[in-house]
C-alpha cells in the first residue's frame, strides 16, 4: 500500500462530509463534480469550514491513497461572487 505526495492548485466546492449537530464534521473540496478531495482539518482546513457550498481556487498537498485522495491546504481564495455577509440582501 503506497501511497503518492504531490502539490497542485484546485478549484472546487467546499461540501461537508457529514453533519453533527447543524455542523459538519468533514469537509470535502469537489472538483470537477466528480472528484472529492478530503480536506485536513488542520489550521487552514478549520478555516474553510465557514465556507461550506463556497468555491475555492486552492494551494494544496494532495496524497493520492488507494480508495480516497486527501489534501492538505496550504491557501485559498474565495471564487463565486456571491456577497454571503447577509442573508436578507437577496
Amino acid at each position: 500500500m503506497s501511497s503518492e505526495i504531490y502539490e497542485e492548485t484546485i478549484y472546487g466546492q467546499v461540501l461537508p462530509i457529514n453533519w453533527n449537530d447543524d455542523a459538519p464534521d468533514g469537509l470535502m473540496i469537489l472538483v470537477d463534480g466528480e472528484e472529492e478531495l478530503i480536506v485536513e482539518l488542520d489550521k487552514n482546513g478549520m478555516l474553510l469550514m465557514d465556507h461550506v457550498d463556497r468555491w475555492v481556487r486552492a494551494e494544496v498537498l494532495i496524497k493520492e491513497e488507494e480508495d480516497e485522495l486527501r489534501i492538505k491546504v496550504k491557501d485559498f481564495n474565495l471564487e463565486d461572487e456571491w456577497d454571503y455577509i447577509d442573508d436578507d440582501n437577496w
